[in-house]
């Protein structure tokens, strides 16, 4: 009985991993190209199927997706860290390390400036606006900003 109650904890845990992401499955995909006879073709098959979970599984705010898409930050210096040194030649040639802990520090201090020019801009703008429907209107558009700024580079789910 018990390796039935291992058995279906361990199924429950598998079945509770987020799907991998279409990125990392590419990237995957690219190494099989890029790595023939690496393992057997039928076993390279398995990237194919619709069930693919991901083993390590980090959450990514939408900013922080964006910005991996692109091609100038993730070859950027101050992202990239150090290979381990039992790596081959080429493994070292062709893997990128990064530094998440930089990344997510950078991600952090962009937070911070565009919440604290949230909360400053605005005061500037209402200022030099006259007329009460314009100052409406200027409010109203910060308030649409902060919430695409709360959904988009915190996460944040907006009604």
């Amino acid at each position: 009985m018990n390796t039935l109650v291992e058995f279906i904890q361990r199924y429950s845990d598998i079945r509770a991993r987020p799907s991998a992401q279409k990125s990392d499955i590419e990237s995957v995909r690219m190494w099989f190209k890029d790595n023939k006879s690496a393992i057997s073709p039928d076993e390279e098959n398995y990237i194919e199927r619709d069930d693919v979970i991901s083993i390590v599984h980090h959450d990514s705010t939408p900013l922080r997706k964006f910005l991996e898409k692109h091609v100038i930050y993730r070859t950027h210096f101050l992202w990239k860290r150090k290979p381990p040194s039992q790596l081959s030649p080429q493994e070292k040639e062709f893997v990128q390390y990064t530094a998440e802990d930089r990344v997510n520090r950078a991600v952090s201090i962009t937070v911070a400036v565009v919440g604290f020019l949230m909360l400053i801009a605005p005061l500037w703008v209402l200022n030099a606006v006259s007329g009460r429907k314009s100052q409406l209107g200027v409010i109203c558009g910060f308030v649409l900003v902060f919430f695409w700024n709360g959904s988009f580079c915190n996460g944040c789910e907006t009604i």
